[in-house]
């Protein structure tokens, strides 16, 4: 297993790649008239992230009306994708969540850190795979063909991929800094960005294709709430706790 992260993992390419990508996205950020100090604040990204999902959670159910496996499907993506993966996401940079289970975890506050980090995306990519196994079952209990065959399909599993290498190089990276204190595969923060821009294309996608099911006004609301989510998230991690800064100080946050 370590001849093949030495041999096929190219990180330089890797890196010069994600690096394009975040300049192309830093522009877009820049860009948006919403950025405001008040938005940097850890407390109004938590009520913004959990009243977002929550509420997309819950307006599935209000068209739906059942539970089902189809509407378990957008439920445990909603909850793997949005909830846990932007947790870990913003854990080095918002400090909810330490300040939450600090006192009943053991270790020093950077172990702490990186287990709440590490603990979190398992948990959504546990429930991302958990909805994916319910539109797969579902797809097949209807006859329905189960290779993915629209832009939504195909582009969710490819991030299912993404997360999959993700998670398998996090998990590398924080076996070397544990271990021997080696700072490897840095790019690892970027592809993180990358994961979350895909998660939110997805999750767009997905809600264009139901459109024969919502009302007009549920539907924009939806195509409304993931771009502030995304939003969310990405001005989380350019802030520093106090308002301010960039990915400089994130990676001399988590020692990478």
């Amino acid at each position: 297993m370590a001849e093949f992260w030495e041999s096929y993992i190219d990180e330089a390419l890797i890196s010069e790649k994600l690096v394009q990508i975040g300049e192309y996205r830093a522009k877009v950020l820049g860009s948006l008239v919403i950025a405001s100090p008040w938005f940097d604040h850890s407390l109004v990204f938590q009520l913004v992230l959990w009243v977002g999902s929550l509420g997309l959670i819950g307006a599935i159910f209000a068209q739906i009306h059942t539970i089902s496996l189809f509407s378990l499907h957008p439920t445990c993506m909603l909850i793997g994708g949005f909830i846990c993966m932007a947790e870990g996401l913003v854990s080095f940079r918002n400090k909810c969540l330490l300040s939450s289970f600090s006192p009943i975890m053991a270790g020093t506050r950077r172990s702490k850190l990186f287990s709440i980090h590490k603990s979190m995306h398992t948990m959504g990519i546990s429930f991302i795979i958990l909805g994916f196994f319910f539109i797969f079952v579902n797809k097949v209990r209807f006859n329905y063909l189960v290779v993915p065959n629209t832009v939504h399909g195909l582009v969710g599993f490819a991030t299912i991929l993404l997360l999959v290498f993700q998670l398998m190089v996090g998990g590398k990276k924080l076996e070397k800094l544990l271990g021997s204190y080696t700072k490897v595969y840095r790019f690892h923060g970027e592809m993180a960005r990358l994961c979350w821009d895909c998660v939110c294309a997805s999750v767009l996608l997905g809600f264009m294709e139901w459109l024969v099911i919502y009302n007009w006004s549920t539907w924009l609301l939806k195509l409304m709430t993931v771009p502030v989510l995304w939003f969310n998230v990405h001005n989380q991690l350019r802030s520093t706790p106090g308002g301010g800064g960039g990915a400089r100080a994130q990676a001399q946050e988590e020692g990478t």
